[in-house]
């Protein structure tokens, strides 16, 4: 009977344990009686024994749980619990609302916000994460396939989106196309370079030779070896110099290894490789700009000083990405991002072989154009462009350069700013900040010297946790960078190596930070710099002298001779334009002080402007050296420090520094011709008043050093003169032009009075002279109209001389401008944008001839003698324009007539004298 109850019993566990791919237990139909009693098989036939028939047996079962009945295709456990299988091979197998992916049951997605963090798979498609539900998920002219919910590649791509990642869309064959796989032999790595697992070729972590390096670097001997400038000519390869940290090619080659990258001796001469032109060897300019149509990868080539111009259609709300990679390591690119105003919006930072560039969103969309020209000695370089498109709602975060090439998101795979024993440093990398991407940079510190860290946010929300760890990897100091300005920097005086780690608090954006290791004396010296105080908030005064040590460079003077330094913080309480001059002292040796603004005072890389002179109000072209004057938009509440320097500062090198926090007002409307203002005359005459505080220098057609400038429309109804007058306390001149981009002036000065002009619309543009050109400007405009113009304003109608000599009175007053010469010219160097008169000389082969011209009232008279009127150079005989008389003087080779131009430069005229006669 206990064998009949153990059978028994094994039987009951059997049938709860077999699942038989059925619902989860024995049906109703497997089982008989009621109570503890059920059927037994007691031996063939049914039998118990002898018996042979079949018995009704209660028993007593031990403690068991009853089979349970499940739901769609769940298991039932040795708990009588019905659970998902695992692992799973389909939906059925997993809860409701659940699904099996990867043999793992997972919550189903509800909508595609759960599909977020999947950069491809971001479509909620019947509970899973997918490509795409239908060809409206997919970008361009992809299309869905609905059996594996991924988008397909169209046969014919315009932007890489279309494509599988991670392959790109290649802009010259307009097909998708894998990505570059250095693993195999015709892709293999350049001389530099070595090959990821994921194909990538990025420059090496550490540097074996100077061939590792890029131009005119050379490998350091400290570990890690990295590149770096030289110190002395030993290090260079052989018949190179070493010329301010950089390897420089001799002036006569004698062999190949004395030149620099790729480049060559031919016949004693350092030259570049013969350059093969590429599909947009065209594209030279902005105007010629080659036009992508969206994302995409292509090669191309860079020749000697040939520039590289691209263009792209920016969609709102979109950021764009531009990457340019180098193939080998023979030379250095430059890639700059402009707008369609020709106005700069980002540039590349100093990286050995990617070059990229991050813009938008842009909150309508616009062109923009990408310039990718040459740094350093010219050669021929061959590159690859990748420009990806991404839509900002996206949450996409896209790769700085340091991403894109070696990657420095571990401690690992930190980039190294400086060796021990290598020159100190004053590194400045700029960087983007992602979720989830950390950025990590060491730097090795010697005896007696500092290390300063200062980082600010530039662009986006990024809030950074910034944590300085030593070579153990202890924290040893910690903070935060976030927009607003720089940092308090992050400062440590002990030997050793240190790490930096930048990791996102929150927010995404772009960063700079500025790594140094300073002598001590430096940073205490800037400690020590006294706040200058502005009694009323916005006028203060300090006189001092220059000290012993020499320990800065200014980037614009004070470095010929040994000076020494002076530094003063000066506190700007908002929005301001900072005006500072530094004069030197009566009794003192200063006679040509240097003024410097930085927003750090260790950091020449924060240099903000820098000045050795101030342009003569009166005569622009001259300077005068004491005071060196700034004029500086300050856009923000912040601290910034003044260096006062010198040229050859003597024993006494005494000092006065000015200082003033001007209310700084907006930038002008018209800053470019395409947006000028009208100016309205009255009577003839009218006031324009601009301020050019934020105002850039954006027309490039001045007679002085361009500046900030404004932009006005002129227009006249008949033939006339203008005359601008010029009223600011600083150099400020103006040009008059019928086209800014021609860049021809009528009329140019500090003031100036033209020629006589045709009737039509002109442009007059104001501007400071030079960079510190920035304040306001009051012009008063006054034209008149003219009276009938001169006979013999042409060729044609030149008045003939008679061939014995003699003189006679003339007028320019009311010439037009007939010839014009440019600056630069190789008849008389100076233009003749002014009205002209014209006169004929009968010549006979062999005499000698004398023209002179005498000025009435000191206007700048140009000379010149033509042979034909046509091509003013080609036909030039001779001219001159250089003192007040112009006298020429020349031998006639055939019997003919010449033409004799009296002329005038940027738009003056008045009465002359002309004599003339033969020897």
């Amino acid at each position: 009977m206990n064998e009949l109850r153990t059978m028994g019993f094994i039987a009951l566990l059997l049938g709860a344990c077999d699942d038989g791919g059925s619902s989860g237990g024995p049906t109703p139909g497997d089982m008989a009686g009621s109570g503890d009693g059920f059927l037994v098989d007691q031996g063939p036939g049914g039998s118990t024994g002898d018996l042979g028939q079949r018995a009704d047996v209660s028993v007593d079962p031990p403690d068991v749980v009853a089979p349970c009945q499940c739901d769609r295709e769940l298991t039932c456990d040795a708990a009588g619990e019905c659970v998902e299988a695992s692992p799973c091979e389909r939906d059925l197998q997993c809860e409701l609302g659940r699904i099996c992916e990867a043999r793992t049951c997972k919550a189903a997605c509800a909508d595609d916000a759960a599909c977020s963090a999947n950069p491809v798979e971001n479509r909620c498609v019947n509970g899973r994460c997918a490509q795409c539900g239908d060809d409206a998920d997919c970008f361009g002219g992809a299309t869905c396939a609905l059996e594996t919910l991924t988008c397909e590649e169209p046969e014919v791509c315009v932007d890489s989106r279309e494509c599988s990642p991670p392959r790109r869309c290649g802009v010259r064959a307009s097909r998708c196309e894998d990505p570059p796989n250095c693993g195999l032999p015709e892709q293999a790595c350049g001389a530099g370079f070595e090959c990821q697992p994921d194909g990538r070729c990025t420059p090496l972590r550490e540097c074996l030779e100077n061939d590792n390096c890029g131009p005119g670097l050379v490998c350091g001997a400290a570990r890690p070896r990295l590149c770096q400038p030289c110190l002395e000519d030993g290090e260079c390869a052989s018949g190179q110099t070493c010329v301010q940290g950089t390897c420089t090619e001799p002036a006569i080659c004698m062999g190949d290894e004395m030149c620099v990258g790729n480049r060559t001796c031919v016949a004693g001469e350092c030259t570049p490789p013969v350059c093969a032109p590429d599909a947009d060897e065209v594209n030279d300019t902005r105007e010629t700009a080659t036009r992508l149509d969206g994302g995409g990868v292509f090669g191309a080539t860079s020749c000697d000083q040939d520039q590289d111009w691209y263009a792209l259609a920016v969609p709102p709300g979109h950021v764009v990405s531009v990457a340019v990679t180098l193939q080998a390591l023979d030379g250095d690119l430059r890639l700059t991002a402009y707008d369609d105003a020709d106005l700069e919006l980002a540039s590349s930072g100093d990286s050995p072989a990617v070059d990229v560039v991050v813009l938008g969103p842009f909150p309508t969309g616009r062109d923009v154009f990408f310039r990718i020209a040459q740094a350093g000695v010219p050669t021929s370089l061959s590159y690859g462009v990748d420009v990806s498109l991404v839509l900002a709602e996206a949450g996409a975060c896209p790769d700085d350069g340091v991403d894109r090439s070696v990657g420095d998101d571990t401690i690992e795979a930190a980039t190294q700013l400086r060796a021990q024993g290598a020159p100190a440093i004053e590194a400045t990398i700029e960087g983007r900040i992602c979720p989830m991407d950390d950025d990590w940079s060491c730097v090795s510190v010697g005896m007696g010297e500092e290390l300063n860290i200062v980082g600010e946010v530039y662009e986006g929300d990024a809030v950074i946790r910034v944590v300085l760890t030593s070579a153990n990897g202890s924290t040893v100091a910690e903070t935060q960078w976030q927009s607003g300005g720089p940092s308090a920097p992050l400062v440590r005086s002990q030997r050793g190596s240190y790490c930096v780690q930048l990791s996102t608090v929150s927010g995404q954006g772009a960063y700079r930070m500025i790594v140094q290791t300073l002598a001590r004396a430096v940073t205490e010296f800037c400690r020590a710099a006294p706040l200058l105080e502005l009694p009323d908030g916005a006028h203060g005064e300090v006189v001092g002298s220059l000290s012993e040590d020499d320990l800065f460079v200014s980037s614009c003077g004070g470095n010929a001779a040994p000076s020494g330094d002076a530094a003063h913080r000066v506190n700007v309480d908002g929005p301001r334009l900072l005006v500072a001059r530094a004069f030197g002292e009566p009794g003192g040796t200063l006679g040509d002080p240097v003024l410097s603004l930085r927003r750090l005072c260790t950091s020449s890389d924060s240099e903000i402007a820098c000045s050795d002179d101030r342009p003569d109000r009166q005569f622009p072209s001259l300077s005068e050296p004491s005071p060196a004057e700034l004029r500086v938009p300050i856009g923000a509440a912040q601290e910034v420090v003044l260096l006062v320097d010198g040229n050859g500062p003597g024993v006494r090198p005494n000092y006065r520094l000015e200082v003033e926090l001007l209310p700084l007002a907006a930038s002008p409307v018209n800053e470019r011709c395409r947006t000028a203002r009208d100016i309205a005359l009255v009577d003839g005459v009218a006031e324009l008043r601009v301020n050019l505080d934020r105002a850039t220098d954006d027309e490039h057609g001045g007679c002085f050093t361009d500046g900030p400038d404004a932009a006005y429309r002129l227009h006249l109804e008949g033939r006339s003169r203008v005359v601008v007058q010029l009223d600011a306390d600083f150099a400020a001149s103006a040009y008059l032009t019928r086209d800014c981009a021609g860049r021809v002036n009528v009329a140019c000065g500090a003031g100036f009075e033209s020629g006589l002009l045709d009737a039509g619309d002109y442009f007059l543009v104001v501007e400071g002279v030079g960079a510190q050109g920035r304040g306001r400007v009051t012009a008063q405009v006054a034209v008149s109209a003219a009276g009938l113009p001169s006979q013999n304003e042409t060729c044609a109608t030149a008045i003939r001389l008679d061939a014995a000599g003699g003189s006679l009175d003339g007028d320019t007053t009311l010439a037009v401008n007939d010839y014009d010469l440019s600056d630069g010219n190789v008849c008389t160097d100076f233009n003749s944008h002014s009205g002209d008169l014209v006169y004929a000389l009968a010549v006979r082969d062999g005499g000698r001839y004398f023209i002179e011209a005498r000025p009435e009232g000191g206007w700048d008279l140009s000379l010149y003698i033509l042979r034909a009127c046509e091509n003013l150079v080609a036909s030039c005989v001779i001219g001159q324009d250089g003192a007040l008389t112009e006298r020429v003087e020349f031998d006639a080779v055939e019997d003919t007539d010449y033409f004799v131009v009296v002329d005038g430069a940027s738009g003056e005229a008045g009465r002359f004298t002309l004599s003339f006669g033969s020897r």
